[in-house]
């Protein structure tokens, strides 16, 4: 604190704390309503909304909060900083050690549907997918995504329960196409 800094400079110290620990995650621009809202809530904290992952697949005992949310967007990425902030009394989180973040879904309102990605097609930004009738006709329809999990994509709207998507060889398919339906391929 009080040392002068300039341009070009060599680095003197870096300055860390340990407790808090902070967490810098990037946030999907289409979720920047939802973390301001968690930011300003006060009961957040006690909700468990932030946790952490740890490398040995633990999850750490103390939720986190956010803290602030950077200023602008990255337009190459579409996304943009938030630091959450974990308490570490006990000196149990490390600088530089990798977590998974895990953000509770508080969106009570609908249910979501998780299919594979690869049964997504997308034609001038809105997504697809073909789904299976009674009498194996590939119907498109039009989808509305969430986000990825793994290899997997969350439908918010465009499916039904029990629909029937098609997984392989969607790309070559043409609306009304008969199908051949079979069971899952083993991944």
């Amino acid at each position: 604190m009080g040392a002068l800094v300039t341009a070009n400079q060599t680095l003197l110290n870096t300055i860390s704390s340990e407790d808090p620990m902070a967490v810098d995650v990037a946030v999907d621009q289409k979720e920047i309503p939802r973390f301001i809202k968690l930011q300003q809530d006060a009961s957040a904290i006690k909700d468990s909304v932030f946790t952490l992952r740890l490398p040995d697949n633990s999850v750490y005992y103390q939720p986190g909060k956010v803290s602030f949310i950077d200023r602008a967007v990255d337009p190459q990425t579409g996304t943009i900083k938030a630091r959450l902030i974990f308490a570490n009394q006990k000196n149990f989180l490390k600088a530089g050690m990798t977590t998974n973040i895990r953000i509770k879904n508080n969106n009570t309102d609908s249910l979501f549907m998780l299919i594979p990605y690869k049964a997504v097609t997308e034609q001038m930004g809105e997504y697809f997918v073909f789904v299976v009738n009674d009498s194996n006709k590939a119907i498109q329809h039009k989808i509305s995504l969430g986000s990825m999990i793994n290899d997997k994509v969350i439908v918010k709207q465009g499916l039904n329960e029990g629909d029937r998507v098609v997984t392989d060889g969607g790309q070559k398919l043409k609306d009304s196409a008969n199908v051949q339906v079979g069971p899952p391929k083993k991944q």
